[in-house]
């Protein structure tokens, strides 16, 4: 599964998991609807070899997902987690994108230019 797909599969697991807490459904159902990603995330730390530069992000958000399977989780957290582990792949990505282009020799595009 492509990095994009997996962040994509992160985040419509943040958005469903935030409504149906929002609409007063238990932490078990929000855990159920995370698991989706979270079992991406496994296969796919699961099928990367050892050397790949992305297996240390897809661990950290492994471990991330393990924290909303806890069975004390409470909706913050779990969001919290969520956002965090989300975010771990959404670094990864920048960082990609820094790599092939200095090894192409082209300065990246600055999104957010520091003041």
């Amino acid at each position: 599964m492509a990095l994009t797909q997996l962040r994509e599969l992160g985040e419509q697991a943040l958005v469903a998991v935030a409504a149906s807490l929002a609409h007063g459904g238990p932490v078990l159902r929000g855990q159920l609807i995370a698991s989706r990603f979270y079992e991406a995330v496994r296969r796919e730390l699961k099928h990367s070899p050892i050397q790949d530069t992305k297996r240390a992000a897809l661990i950290v958000a492994s471990d991330r997902c393990e924290r909303i399977a806890a069975a004390t989780t409470n909706p913050k957290s779990m969001l919290d987690e969520l956002r965090k582990a989300i975010a771990v792949l959404q670094a990864l990505g920048e960082q990609a994108i820094v790599a092939v282009a200095a090894s192409l020799d082209v300065v990246p595009l600055q999104l957010f230019p520091e003041e």
